[in-house]
């Protein structure tokens, strides 16, 4: 199966072998793009970032192999030492850590859109997406600072609902724009 990209308005072609390795290198690379776009905000330890909307767009292009590929490049390339992180940090550092949740929620959600995508229409494939992301941050950043549910949830979640039902709407516009016509 080749791959078709579109590039100025233009569909061009990638073999076989190339096109799978440089979708997944290329939604990689956004997803690290996406982390530099970092707002802190006084009233949660964890910035709002475009993870969200790349790791989306991952599956709603890619394979859930590759999705899920695609983000565990991302993942453990950044815990090995990659500055890709919010702030072209590799390793979390100090509070960063408040993030590792999210960042495991990435692994899942992009398989679990690129799944869902085959069976439900995508925008509501990436609202599962986005909640994955969001049990798995929230659960990991209760643990981590010792809270309760409800206030985990205050703190990593609700701020960025309103945000990521943004991304979901863009991430399936992007990916109609992005697949080539039937």
């Amino acid at each position: 199966m080749a791959a078709i990209l579109r590039s100025s308005g233009h569909w061009i072609a990638m073999g076989e072998r190339a096109a799978p390795a440089a979708c997944m290198a290329a939604m990689t690379i956004a997803t690290a793009l996406g982390a530099q776009v970092a707002i802190r905000v006084p009233f949660t330890p964890v910035p709002f970032t475009l993870q969200v909307f790349a790791v989306l767009l991952t599956g709603l292009l890619l394979s859930p192999r590759q999705a899920f590929l695609s983000q565990a490049i991302y993942v453990g390339a950044g815990l090995l030492g990659v500055p890709w992180f919010a702030g072209w940090m590799s390793v979390p550092a100090g509070a960063g850590w408040l993030s590792a949740g999210y960042l495991a929620g990435f692994v899942v959600a992009a398989p679990v859109v690129a799944v869902a995508r085959a069976r439900i229409a995508p925008i509501w494939a990436a609202l599962l997406g986005v909640v994955a992301i969001h049990v798995a941050g929230v659960s990991v950043l209760g643990m981590m600072l010792g809270l309760p549910p409800d206030r985990a949830l205050v703190l990593g979640s609700l701020p960025f609902l309103p945000f990521d039902a943004l991304k979901i709407l863009a991430a399936v516009a992007s990916a109609r724009f992005l697949t080539p016509p039937a």
